[in-house]
């Protein structure tokens, strides 16, 4: 691990969250979708809106992260 210049431990926990599935990979696409359709003019807070017209539920400050 000394020539990655990492832990062991964090090696460890990145190669298993990794093998993961992204959990938020639908909403991520639904956040792209509404963005490219609004000609790439909205904000978090209108992203959040449309998020929510479509029947998810995620945080306003969720929805800036993505």
């Amino acid at each position: 691990m000394k020539e990655n210049g990492i832990s062991k431990s964090s090696y460890c926990y990145y190669a298993k969250v990794m093998k993961e599935p992204d959990k938020y990979l639908q909403l991520r696409e639904n956040v792209k979708k509404i963005f490219t359709d609004s000609k790439y003019v909205y904000v978090y807070r209108r992203i959040h809106a449309g998020i929510a017209n479509n029947g998810d539920t995620i945080s306003e400050k969720g929805s800036g992260g993505l």
